[in-house]
């Protein structure tokens, strides 16, 4: 297996993890936007959106901290659309 097909195997894995993080998360975000409703909280709670995009950028090397946020966003953006 040449060196390109190693690493892209490596990303598909890497991918597949993400993934299905990703799909506990929504579900997750899924749950606390049913108790938002109930409680009549808003949707949209920027401090802790700010606290969870801090979060991110603190766990990577300072190269990725701005490619780790613009993730982060659609993350959080797509994990709101689902509390809808």
């Amino acid at each position: 297996m040449d060196k390109l097909e190693e690493l892209r195997n490596t990303i598909d894995s890497i991918d597949e993890s993400i993934a299905k993080l990703l799909s506990e998360r929504f579900s997750t975000a899924e749950k606390i936007g049913c108790l938002k409703k109930e409680s009549g909280i808003e949707i949209t709670d920027q401090t802790r959106e700010k606290e969870v995009i801090e979060n991110a950028k603190s766990a990577v090397a300072d190269k990725y901290k701005d490619s780790t946020e613009n993730v982060f966003k659609m993350i959080i953006n797509e994990s709101k659309n689902l509390q809808k």
